[in-house]
C-alpha cells in the first residue's frame, strides 16, 4: 500500500502535493481535538459523581471568584458543550476540505489521461477503436476513483 501511495505521490503535482500535506495536518489536528475531548469527559464525569475537584484547580478557580458547586458545574458544561461544538464544527470543515481535495485530484487524473489521448498521433487512433479508447477513459478514472483515491480518502480520515 505505500508503494501504490508513493506512486500517486510522484504523479501528483507540487500544488496537489502541498495540499495533501496540508490535508494530513489538518487531519492530526482533527485526532488532537478528538483525544482532548474523550480526555476531558472523565474529570466532568468524576466531578459531578464525587463532587470534589483536585485542590490545585480549587485554588486556582477561587482566584476567578468561583466557590459555589453549581455556578463551577455550569461553566463546566457551557466550556464542555462549546469544546464539543468546536471540535465538530471543525472536523465538518476538515471533511469538507478532503473531499474537495479528492476530487480535484479525480478531476486531475481525468484530464491527464485526456489530454495524453488528445495529444496522441493519428496512427495511435487508426490502431485503437474509439469505443476502447472512451471505454478506458471511464473505467481508469472510475477504477482510480474507486481504488485509489476513496481507500487514501478513509485511510487519511479514519486511520488517524
Amino acid at each position: 500500500m505505500i508503494s501504490k501511495l508513493t506512486q500517486l505521490w510522484y504523479h501528483l503535482d507540487r500544488f496537489h502535493q502541498r495540499k495533501v500535506i496540508l490535508i494530513v495536518l489538518l487531519t492530526l489536528t482533527g485526532a488532537f481535538l478528538e483525544m482532548v475531548s474523550l480526555g476531558l469527559i472523565y474529570p466532568i464525569l468524576s466531578f459531578f459523581v464525587s463532587g470534589e475537584m483536585p485542590m490545585a484547580l480549587t485554588e486556582f478557580l477561587s482566584g476567578y471568584g468561583l466557590n459555589d458547586k453549581d455556578k463551577i458545574a455550569v461553566y463546566a458544561v457551557m466550556l464542555f458543550a462549546g469544546f464539543f461544538l468546536f471540535k465538530n464544527l471543525t472536523l465538518t470543515f476538515f471533511t469538507f476540505l478532503l473531499n474537495r481535495q479528492l476530487s480535484e485530484v479525480r478531476r486531475y487524473v481525468s484530464c491527464r489521461i485526456f489530454r495524453g489521448y488528445i495529444g496522441s498521433d493519428y496512427v495511435f487512433f487508426l490502431n485503437n477503436s474509439s469505443s476502447e479508447i472512451t471505454k478506458n477513459l471511464t473505467t481508469l478514472v472510475n477504477n482510480f476513483n474507486i481504488h485509489v483515491v476513496e481507500p487514501f480518502g478513509l485511510f487519511l480520515t479514519e486511520g488517524f
